[in-house]
Formats: C-alpha cells, sequence, structure tokens
C-alpha cells in the first residue's frame, strides 16, 4: 500500500480509536455525576482542543534554527522541540486534525446530552431552546478560543513549542523510553529516513 494510503489508514484508525476512548470516558463521568460536573466536563474538552490547535499552529509557525542554537547548548527539550518543527506536517495532522476534530464532535454530543438532562430538570424549558442555545454556546467559544488562541501561537511559536519539548523530555527521560526520535538528519518534509523516527515510543538503546 502506498504512503498516502497508510498515512489515511493510520490517521482514521487513530482518529476512531480516541473518539471511542474519550466518548466512553465522558459518557461514564457524565452518568456519575450532576449537570454542573458535566459542565465542567465541556469545558475541560473545549479547552484541549483549544489547547492542541495552538500546538499544531505553533509547530508550523516555529522556524528550526533557534532549537539547533539550543541543542547546542544542551538545553532540555530542544531537540525535541526541533522534531516538532521539522515535523510540523505530522504535528498539526494530530493536534489540528485527528484531536481537534474529536474533541469538537465530543463537545457537540456532550453538550446535547446536557441540554437533555436541563430540559428534564426544567419541564417549563424547552428541549429544543436549551440543545440550540448551548450548541452555539460551545460553538462560538471553541471558535473564539482557537482565534485567540492562533494569534498567541504564531507570535510565541518558538517559546511554545520548547514548553511542549520541553513537558515530553520530562514524560520520557524517567522512563527511558522516546516519544520521538531525534536523528542527525536534517532534511525536513521528506519523508522517514535513516536516524529519524516516528511517533511510536521506542527504547534507549
Amino acid at each position: 500500500m502506498s504512503s498516502p494510503g497508510r498515512r489515511f489508514l493510520s490517521v482514521t484508525a487513530l482518529t476512531f480509536v480516541l473518539s471511542v476512548a474519550l466518548g466512553f470516558a465522558s459518557g461514564s463521568f457524565l452518568g456519575l455525576f450532576n449537570v454542573a460536573s458535566g459542565f465542567i466536563v465541556l469545558i475541560v474538552v473545549i479547552f484541549i482542543g483549544v489547547l492542541f490547535d495552538v500546538i499544531g499552529v505553533a509547530a508550523t509557525a516555529a522556524r528550526e534554527e533557534p532549537f539547533h542554537a539550543m541543542a547546542a547548548d544542551k538545553v532540555p527539550g530542544s531537540r525535541e522541540g526541533m522534531w516538532l518543527v521539522r515535523h510540523a506536517d505530522r504535528v498539526s495532522i494530530f493536534a489540528n486534525d485527528i484531536v481537534g476534530d474529536v474533541t469538537g464532535t465530543l463537545s457537540g454530543a456532550i453538550a446535547a446530552a446536557l441540554a437533555v438532562r436541563v430540559a428534564v430538570l426544567e419541564t417549563s424549558v424547552s428541549e429544543t431552546v436549551v440543545t440550540t442555545l448551548l450548541l452555539a454556546l460551545v460553538a462560538a467559544v471553541t471558535v473564539g478560543g482557537k482565534a485567540y488562541g492562533k494569534r498567541i501561537a504564531i507570535q510565541r511559536a518558538t517559546d511554545i513549542v520548547l514548553f511542549v519539548g520541553r513537558l515530553v523530555h520530562r514524560i520520557q527521560s524517567p522512563f527511558g523510553l522516546r516519544l520521538m526520535w531525534i536523528g542527525n538528519n536534517r532534511g525536513k518534509g521528506k519523508g522517514k529516513r535513516r536516524g529519524e523516527g516516528t511517533w511510536a515510543s521506542r527504547k534507549n538503546s
């Protein structure tokens, strides 16, 4: 199978798995708690979508040169940040497309479920009105948050990518794992080569 075909299948499978996992998790959580807790879950899901959108835009907007200088000074997270910039297309697909679309769909489903609950508790309120208003509010907050986040991501792209790189560095170091492989190859956008890695975790040699 060709590379575009494999990428299509991998992205589709990952999106499906994330959607099912987050859907079950949020559904179970909503079933255990009240409406107020449900709104907290909704806010968290929207925040995750906006946050990953910022990461995807920052990786695309950032330049690789500052990370070379930081890597020479052995700044923690600089090599991971270099990987993120060098593979901005993959980062954007995962952060903007996969996580963004999953959280967008999930937030709509949670909002609809909350609207039904509110209508049941307040019988004088129309379910249609509550659902429409809540979905509109979710859409407005999501779009507004992403619009504001994109501005920050472009203005402070290097800082954001370095922060994510440091976070990845701190997560992987204690366990001797690599969530992303940083090779010596400095090609960008040329596909997988010797020394380049994948999203899969690998044991340090």
